[in-house]
């Protein structure tokens, strides 16, 4: 989930399994209060979202209809369903702004939307099988996408999306977190493992050629977030048991028990 910085509020997705309309919540970061709501009867299974870095747009991954679907966000009016490859996750914007990169899981593809038209320009085929979370490292070089059912982290120029490699990490990578000196990127895993990958590492060429250097168990993983002082991160259950992880030494620390899986997301 991406959100736009500054903004007083921030769009949650509600899954029909999480909330009572399909769509997306707007929620008042004051009051924690839901304060509209984005919805569409075409939508079936929302999944991931995005809001353009002007904060107008909210886009929404809807993983069944095979739609990302196009809000504004002052009016809450659905301007454009946007048909992409199957399986449509998770989406975020390139450094520039130009380019909306969305993760399509069963047809391991990336789908590029020109967000000036809400059209899609290009489809890359991924470098393995089912990629779902992303994120831009924060140098703004590097687009690094997880490819849950193949075990890699893939890397792609932020600039022009070229692909650069894939690392091997922990099994069936659910979420990420990377450092803000993009030291370190963590992999939370579904079977049960944290993977802590050096992205320190480069080829002669400049290329990335990070490495996972340990493995932090913690129990299947659902989502990741942290500190933004990178002094804690913090992993949502899918047994009811949530993680905290001191990154320094990877300590690992309960919290009392949550409900369920969760999306985390750390709020300063």
């Amino acid at each position: 989930m991406q959100g736009h910085a500054g903004a007083n509020y921030l769009p949650l997705v509600a899954s029909n399994r999480v909330g009572t309309e399909k769509g997306a919540a707007r929620i008042d970061l004051q009051t924690l209060a839901a304060a509209a709501t984005f919805t569409d009867a075409a939508i079936k299974s929302p999944f991931g979202c995005a809001v353009s870095p002007d904060g107008a747009k909210l886009y929404l991954m809807d993983r069944d209809a095979n739609q990302v679907f196009v809000f504004a966000t002052a009016t809450h009016e659905l301007l454009k369903s946007i048909a992409v490859p199957e399986d449509p996750r998770q989406a975020v914007f390139t450094p520039d702004g130009r380019s909306l990169v969305v993760s399509c899981g069963d047809a391991a593809t990336l789908a590029v939307i020109d967000p000036a038209s809400d059209t899609v320009t290009r489809k890359i085929k991924a470098a393995s099988l089912d990629p779902r979370n992303m994120l831009i490292t924060p140098d703004g070089k590097y687009l690094v996408v997880a490819l849950v059912s193949s075990d890699l982290l893939s890397w792609y120029r932020a600039d022009t999306l070229e692909y650069a490699g894939s690392f091997g990490v922990t099994r069936s990578p659910q979420a990420l977190v990377v450092t803000s000196d993009a030291g370190w990127i963590y992999a939370g895993g579904a079977l049960g493992d944290i993977g802590a990958v050096n992205a320190r590492e480069h080829m002669a060429n400049g290329t990335p050629e990070p490495r996972q250097e340990n493995a932090i168990h913690v129990g299947a993983v659902y989502s990741l977030t942290s500190t933004p002082d990178g002094d804690y991160l913090y992993a949502a259950p899918t047994d009811g048991n949530g993680t905290v992880v001191e990154m320094r030494s990877w300590k690992v620390s309960k919290p009392p028990a949550l409900k369920g899986a969760a999306q985390l997301l750390y709020v300063k």
